[in-house]
């Protein structure tokens, strides 16, 4: 009996990681669907707030979801009987925070928009700031707490578990994307130089992502992505072209 249940444990939790796989897919296509032709537009690309909101949040979801799916597997097979509509309320509560943040996405996207019109240095300037901000919050003491809490599997289920209360998962998820865009809110700033609907940005920066919180060496990898954005903030100073959303350069394949 103890070996059917433990397989059944199994099989749901695989059923479940896939539900999660199919979900980033999804919205991944969604994305590249519905931004074709915008990956290097400057700012807001000429959207409104509710159309730009709803894009940024279905591309948090592709970003994020592949890193966090280990962890809500590890929080689905904790319960003692899986329970995966608790699994599902801890996703929605940590993709609702990284949701949230397409309204300040959509501010620096207006500001991205003016930056633009103003040509001359500007630009440049901004795009040298995004990229300093970047790489000098990599080397932080912040940065390397927040990412060794995601790195931390079993004592965030510690703390999630000693939590009571109907809204214990949503509170358990939302607490996790909190920590989780603590820890990577300036790799998202990026955006901001190579296009907010740069699907090929996206992609790169999920990679990071997954590195730094899944890999062995996910510290070292932080720190070199820090040390990459502080010769990028250098070299588009005198190659303004790197920041391809607000000085044109290649067409990364948008048409």
């Amino acid at each position: 009996m103890a070996e059917v249940l433990r397989q059944g444990k199994a099989q749901l939790s695989r059923a479940f990681v896939g539900a999660l796989a199919v979900a980033a897919l999804a919205t991944g296509g969604f994305v590249f669907g519905v931004s074709r032709g915008m990956w290097t537009e400057p700012g807001s690309a000429g959207m409104g707030p509710l159309s730009f909101v709803l894009i940024w949040s279905a591309m948090m979801t592709a970003v994020m979801l592949p890193s966090v799916t280990p962890f809500a597997r590890l929080y689905l097979r904790s319960m003692g009987t899986p329970k995966p509509a608790r699994a599902t309320v801890f996703i929605v509560g940590y993709l609702g925070v990284w949701s949230a943040t397409g309204l300040a996405a959509y501010a620096l996207a207006l500001l991205v928009d003016h930056i633009v019109v103003m040509q001359g240095l500007a630009p440049r300037l901004l795009a040298a700031a995004v990229f300093g901000v970047a790489a000098t919050y990599s080397f932080t003491n912040v940065k390397s707490r927040m990412l060794a809490k995601c790195r931390n599997p079993i004592g965030l289920l510690i703390e999630y578990g000693a939590r009571t209360g109907w809204a214990r998962d949503l509170r358990a998820g939302v607490d996790h994307g909190a920590t989780c865009l603590a820890c990577c809110w300036a790799l998202m700033l990026l955006m901001a130089v190579f296009g907010m609907m740069n699907v090929v940005a996206m992609v790169v920066i999920a990679v990071v992502v997954a590195l730094e919180k899944l890999s062995a060496h996910g510290p070292t990898v932080s720190r070199f992505v820090g040390a990459v954005n502080l010769a990028l903030a250098m070299l588009v100073l005198v190659v303004p072209q790197v920041a391809v959303a607000l000085h044109g350069g290649p067409s990364m394949m948008s048409h």
